[in-house]
């Protein structure tokens, strides 16, 4: 079975840029994975057929297909082939995989570098290095980098108030938010609101 995935292009994040250009998993050298022939059977299925339905758990279905490829391709390659600094490295790590996953599970721009290492166990300087080391970026960029791809989703796909982004972003008031996004994308907020509207 062979399939691809698309995004977007114009995200400028470390999990894009390490994706490998392909995963093959051999089932013949895979016994363990039984689970992912199954996961395959019923995506063909549902694919061959119009069901009522089909085409949301087809969606489904190749997002947690996508995530247990990339474990698997972790698991089997913990090293990886991008050296010492690779996010999907990152993901494996103890520390800096819990700091992620601290970060991406963030509702409002509350955690701070200092925090992100406590709550791996780590001071502030050892975290920083490490997560620099691993992910190619200092924790506070990724931090900004993060929220800022999350206000730009927000801008685009739900009508939340500009204020209310810009808050859960980090910021305090509209104006510096308006002015951090356009640094960061180029574009005004409300512009980046109106062409996900228009398209």
């Amino acid at each position: 079975m062979c399939g691809s995935f698309s995004y977007d292009s114009s995200l400028n994040h470390p999990f894009l840029r390490d994706l490998p250009a392909f995963i093959h998993i051999k089932a013949a050298e895979t016994p363990d994975l039984d689970w992912l022939r199954m996961l395959t059977k019923v995506l063909a299925c549902e694919s061959r057929t119009s069901s009522p339905g089909s085409t949301v758990i087809i969606d489904r279905l190749t997002e947690v297909l996508f995530i247990q490829l990339l474990r698997t391709h972790i698991k089997n390659n913990p090293k990886t082939d991008c050296g010492n600094i690779c996010y999907l490295s990152a993901l494996n790590d103890p520390q800096i995989g819990q700091a992620l996953n601290l970060i991406h599970s963030e509702t409002t721009a509350t955690l701070s570098v200092e925090q992100l290492g406590s709550r791996v166990a780590m001071s502030r300087t050892s975290f920083t290095e490490k997560f620099s080391k691993l992910i190619g970026i200092p924790p506070k960029t990724y931090l900004l980098n993060w929220r800022m791809q999350k206000a730009k989703t927000q801008l685009e796909t739900t009508q939340n108030p500009m204020f209310t982004i810009a808050e859960n972003s980090g910021y305090s008031s509209e104006a510096a938010f308006s002015k951090a996004f356009k640094q960061f994308f180029n574009i005004t907020p409300g512009k980046a609101r109106r062409g996900a509207l228009a398209s």
